[in-house]
């Protein structure tokens, strides 16, 4: 396993570096790819420092030719990608649709929808030009793909975008030896969603008493943890039958479908 290579794109974000940093302890050599160059060295040496295997590359996720750059980039270094983890996303509360601007939609769904389709497109070529021609992809969706989100139509399109994405890829790519699969998490605190909330209140929403409250519509009394992201992901790699498998890790929220997700006012 320490042979195995790790691409984390969007692996400075609370989910993406809690990924990286735990395949790193699990042997993998992690490329941890980003905009934020100072957060992603950071995050490098803090893997080091723990007797892990990691680089970074700096990649703009909204620029096609930066991203198709970044997969040679890796084949060069590596020669092979086993494992690719799509963890980049953004997310900005819009309002109710027919006042929603569109550039912000069309802005969530190029970094949500867009860039992980040209990036699997190049996992998924350097994954069938190798040998073994084996692979595993993993998406980080989110329960808002299976379900409606008012005032975030722009978030919940592109997740459930994403979750059909993962499920067509892995129809298409089963019979080569690569599983495509997905992580759908619930809320987990990060600093995307500190983000969201703080656009919300100047939408006028009452963010702060959402964010108190949301905890408790979980069955499970608390919000996930990046880490809990981490560890699903973990799974799936392990998980060689799996593949279209979306994997839902939200604290019992799903499993009732009498819960009411929270409202701003």
């Amino acid at each position: 396993m320490s042979k195995r290579i790790c691409l984390v794109i969007g692996g400075t974000g609370g989910i993406g570096q809690a990924i990286a940093e735990h395949l790193a302890q699990r042997k993998y050599t992690v490329i941890v790819a980003a905009r934020n160059v100072s957060k992603g060295n950071e995050i490098i040496e803090r893997i080091k420092s723990a007797e892990g295997k990691a680089t970074f590359i700096p990649c703009d996720l909204s620029n096609e030719f930066s991203i198709r750059e970044l997969h040679a980039e890796v084949l060069l270094l590596h020669g092979r990608v086993d494992v690719a983890i799509n963890a980049a996303g953004i997310s900005m509360p819009s309002g109710k649709i027919a006042d929603a601007p569109v550039a912000t939609f069309q802005a969530i769904m190029d970094i949500n929808v867009t860039a992980v389709f040209i990036s699997m497109q190049e996992q998924l070529r350097i994954m069938l030009g190798q040998t073994p021609r084996k692979g595993h992809i993993i998406n980080i969706a989110s329960i808002w793909g299976s379900a409606g989100l008012p005032f975030n139509a722009n978030f919940c399109a592109s997740k459930h975008a994403l979750i059909g994405l993962t499920k067509t890829a892995a129809l298409e790519y089963a019979s080569d030896n690569i599983s495509v699969c997905a992580v759908a998490p619930g809320a987990i605190p990060t600093g995307m969603t500190e983000k969201c909330h703080r656009q919300g209140a100047k939408l006028g929403y009452e963010w702060a008493k959402v964010v108190e409250d949301m905890p408790r519509q979980y069955p499970a009394g608390k919000y996930g943890s990046p880490q809990d992201v981490a560890k699903a992901v973990a799974y799936l790699i392990e998980s060689d039958w799996s593949t279209g498998t979306i994997l839902t890790i939200d604290g019992g929220w799903s499993a009732g479908s009498s819960l009411q997700h929270p409202l701003p006012t």
